[in-house]
């Protein structure tokens, strides 16, 4: 180890910058509904939303593999409740590089109660999600972080998680379906049997 190399090594090079942004898809009115019923319950059977969407499960399926691979449809996760796995300290970590930027994987390979993150542009470059069992880990997370060699960390708790009851769907995939005209809303129709 050098003079001036923290002790644990969590840097990296930067991030590469995000692929260009995909075209907003084509969403009808059935897709949005079939997303929006996922979101709702991510386990619900292609049969219950055929028989909840009147269609078949052929074209419910389909339309799900179009999702998909379109890249709409990016996955389907557990929620899964820290406190239950002997976490229950919960908090935001938002920390600012040093000379050299932290690198995001090797801290949640590293450090296990790092749930999430984000890379962000602003004052803070990274928000990291944590799940401590007490505070003893968190303070230890916060000095391993400052180790490894972070400018700022600053560190909020999280008091509850809050969650819409019905997870809604961005404005824009909305805002294109309502702005389906009354001319071409029988063509929707029809894909919609399709």
């Amino acid at each position: 180890m050098t003079a001036g190399q923290p002790a644990t090594d969590l840097r990296g090079p930067l991030p590469a910058p995000p692929a260009a942004p995909h075209p907003a898809a084509r969403l009808d009115e059935v897709d949005l509904q079939l997303l929006s019923a996922l979101r709702a319950d991510g386990r619900v059977r292609a049969s219950a939303l055929a028989r909840r969407l009147q269609l078949s499960e052929a074209t419910v399926g389909s339309r799900l593999r179009r999702l998909a691979d379109s890249g709409v449809l990016t996955g389907v996760h557990a929620e899964v409740d820290p406190g239950a796995l002997g976490r229950p300290l919960q908090a935001i970590a938002r920390v600012t590089h040093g000379p050299v930027p932290l690198d995001f994987h090797r801290l949640a390979a590293r450090l296990p109660a790092v749930q999430s993150g984000l890379s962000l542009a602003g004052d803070a470059d990274l928000e990291l999600h944590l799940a401590c069992a007490d505070q003893h880990e968190l303070h230890a997370v916060v000095a391993e972080l400052r180790l490894a060699g972070a400018a700022r960390v600053q560190v909020e708790l999280v008091l509850r998680r809050l969650l819409p009851e019905a997870p809604a769907l961005p404005i824009a995939a909305v805002t294109a379906v309502t702005a389906v005209t009354a001319a071409s809303a029988p063509q929707l129709a029809r894909s919609a049997v399709a």
